[in-house]
């Protein structure tokens, strides 16, 4: 496989065909560990079981779902510390440092096409 996406694709397909939690859950494991052992490390071993039940979908779903904080604009804001005020002073430095040849309306002609 050339390219991440490539090779992403070709594990989903092999995924999508799977259809047992067991089965899953080794060809995970075994994946994960030729991950691992490309990168030196040693190889991911899945959690032991607590009992023998065999995992349903529901099961796999609710382990690989995790819930989506609430959109808090402000909170969003301060992590990214972010302070709604610009530097227009430091960006005409930068254009000037660019030295930019073009006239500004065909600059912003080009983020419209």
């Amino acid at each position: 496989m050339g390219s991440m996406i490539e090779h992403k694709l070709h594990l989903i397909q092999q995924i999508s065909v799977i259809d047992n939690a067991n089965e899953l859950e080794a060809f995970l494991e075994k994946e994960l560990g030729e991950i691992k052992a490309k990168k030196g490390g040693k190889a991911i071993k899945a959690s032991p079981k607590k009992n023998n039940k065999k995992l349903t979908y529901e099961d796999l779903e609710a382990r690989a779902m995790k819930p989506m904080r609430k959109f808090d604009e402000k909170a969003i804001m301060e992590e990214q510390g972010w302070t709604g005020k610009h530097d227009k002073e430091g960006i005409m430095r930068l254009i000037k440092e660019m030295n930019v040849q073009e006239p500004i309306e065909e600059l912003l002609a080009l983020l419209t096409k």
